[in-house]
């Protein structure tokens, strides 16, 4: 039996160690601080970046770069994402990365002019791109984020059960 219990995305982890749902189905990462609080299913798949901008990418937005180096670019990200750090660790001021609540409401800012950039997942920015197809679109060409090694950062989500749940964990990997 399966109930949906809808919540921010950086309330997952609290969420699930409060025992308000038993698992995260939410294409959370597999991450070092967050294997200290959760145990990852197996991955469901190797995600890469993108970027959602207005119709025609009005400030040519193709790399977290290029938000740095602009500097009157506001790039958006889902609050708990790992976009945020991303941008940061790019050179993106903080005082230039807008975190929301949920992508509906970075989508949202994205439409109304708040933020030039939506950051997100490409699975996510191109359901965004989907939702308003007549205002957004995606970056068009879009180089990926690159680590300090300069190794491109690629994203592996999974579903995450409590630690103490590792039986479940288990089950839903075979």
């Amino acid at each position: 039996e399966v109930e949906a219990v809808i919540t921010e995305f950086g309330a997952l982890i609290p969420g699930l160690q409060a025992r308000r749902f038993d698992v995260i189905a939410a294409g959370l990462y597999i991450k070092p601080e967050r294997c200290k609080v959760v145990a990852f299913g197996n991955p469901d798949i190797k995600m890469g970046e993108s970027f959602l901008v207005a119709k025609g990418n009005p400030k040519s937005l193709h790399s977290y770069a290029d938000v740095a180096q602009k500097g009157d670019v506001i790039l958006g990200a889902g609050r708990g994402s790992v976009e945020g750090q991303i941008a940061l660790d790019a050179g993106v001021p903080e005082s230039r990365v807008l975190l929301f609540p949920d992508m509906d409401s970075v989508l949202s800012a994205l439409i109304a002019g708040r933020v030039d950039v939506f950051a997100a997942t490409t699975a996510t920015v191109t359901a965004g791109a989907a939702a308003a197809p007549d205002k957004v679109e995606r970056a068009l060409p879009f180089t990926q984020p690159v680590d300090a090694k300069g190794n491109v950062i690629y994203g592996y989500p999974a579903l995450a059960f409590r630690q103490d749940d590792s039986d479940f964990r288990d089950a839903y990997n075979a």
